[in-house]
């Protein structure tokens, strides 16, 4: 369910962070899964020798945690992460499946990094490519939404902090952790710790929520919904011998229509076609997965457009 994602240079320390919040995890009884280059089986050289591969790693890995966000399970999302316009599309993952997201930034000076990454030998960085990343840091800011909550940790001052960090990061990632005004608001005595970030899960909006798909006729229904009001006003006139119809009923659960004065066919078809073109945006078609919802709202945009001839 909630999303922890780690940023940092290159060979600072961060898979050694992600196994530490999975076993601090593990100890509360939280399911867990670390998402990197290694656990896709990527070669870290080839994925960031240059600008095509980098590109094709992100989206790899981007959809991969996509695909690992749940109801259930923690995701630690382990790699580089280095620039705050990715970590603010991983973000926008957690927003869409309504969960919650943090960042961890281990901030291991760029020195020790290039000693740990030479100990390593061929499996760490090649020289040119190490440079190159470690200059492309773009250090998370607890200011930014997508990067708040931020824990910071920095392996170098030992064993024993890291395990305090990694221990907060598991209890803020627990899905068990009910959103309560305690936690919001702090303790009893009305204080916050450092361990007490505020939580919440992140509420899905127009760009990252999951709609239905519409039907492949949908169009087609709306139209049909749509003259079968403009034929009934027509009606209306008819019964009125062509002057005002006063109080037009549609039936139940659908609102009247007041007309004082009389409509003519091209008003009423322009009337349609106006209100078709706003069906056709992108946002009503989200908010109107039927076309059984849209006769209500079609009488009400007719009722607009005579009120504002007053």
């Amino acid at each position: 369910m909630p999303l922890v994602v780690l940023s940092g240079n290159p060979s600072s320390g961060k898979s050694t962070v992600a196994l530490c919040i999975q076993e601090e995890c593990k100890k509360m009884g939280i399911v867990s899964d670390v998402v990197s280059e290694e656990s896709l089986r990527l070669d870290r050289n080839s994925c960031y020798k240059d600008v095509i591969q980098e590109k094709m790693t992100l989206g790899v890995l981007r959809s991969e945690i996509a695909r690992k966000l749940d109801k259930n399970t923690v995701v630690i999302f382990d790699s580089l992460n280095l620039i705050k316009g990715y970590r603010y599309e991983v973000w926008c993952l957690a927003k869409g499946a309504s969960t919650r997201c943090c960042v961890v930034h281990v901030d291991t000076p760029v020195d020790v990094c290039r000693e740990w990454n030479a100990a390593r030998g061929e499996i760490g960085y090649r020289e040119e490519i190490f440079n190159d990343l470690a200059t492309r840091l773009e250090r998370p800011d607890s200011k930014n939404r997508w990067e708040a909550p931020l824990f910071e940790v920095c392996p170098v001052l030992g064993e024993e902090r890291m395990i305090d960090v990694c221990a907060e990061v598991a209890s803020y990632s627990n899905p068990n952790r009910n959103q309560t005004k305690a936690m919001q608001e702090g303790d009893s005595n009305g204080t916050r710790t450092a361990a007490q970030p505020k939580v919440w899960d992140l509420t899905p909006g127009l760009a990252t929520s999951k709609t239905e798909l519409s039907s492949t006729n949908l169009l087609h229904d709306i139209d049909k919904e749509l003259q079968a009001v403009v034929k009934h006003i027509i009606q209306a006139h008819s019964e009125a011998g062509g002057s005002a119809p006063g109080i037009i009923r549609f039936g139940p659960d659908v609102p009247t229509l007041h007309v004082t004065r009389p409509l003519t066919v091209p008003e009423l078809g322009r009337y349609k076609r106006m209100f078709l073109k706003l069906v056709t945006n992108n946002t009503l078609h989200r908010k109107y997965a039927n076309a059984g919802s849209i006769k209500p709202v079609f009488i009400n945009y007719i009722k607009e457009q005579l009120h504002g001839e007053l």
